[in-house]
């Protein structure tokens, strides 16, 4: 199991994190109101500047 982590973590982990932010925010933005409202916000404002932070850094 540590193997196949140590070949497959550096790779799939940040996507998979982005991923989950992504289905959390969606799920909670159609599901819930009130609070529910900020997790939306919260964790896809997370991806959408993730996104931007790396397609900057990407230019340069």
């Amino acid at each position: 199991m540590k193997a196949l982590w140590n070949a497959l973590g550096p790779v799939w982990a940040w996507p998979v994190v982005i991923a989950l932010a992504s289905a959390i925010g969606l799920v909670t933005a159609l599901l819930g109101d009130g609070p529910w409202d900020w997790v939306s916000w919260l964790c896809l404002g997370s991806v959408t500047g993730a996104c931007v932070w790396l397609g900057w850094g990407r230019g340069r």
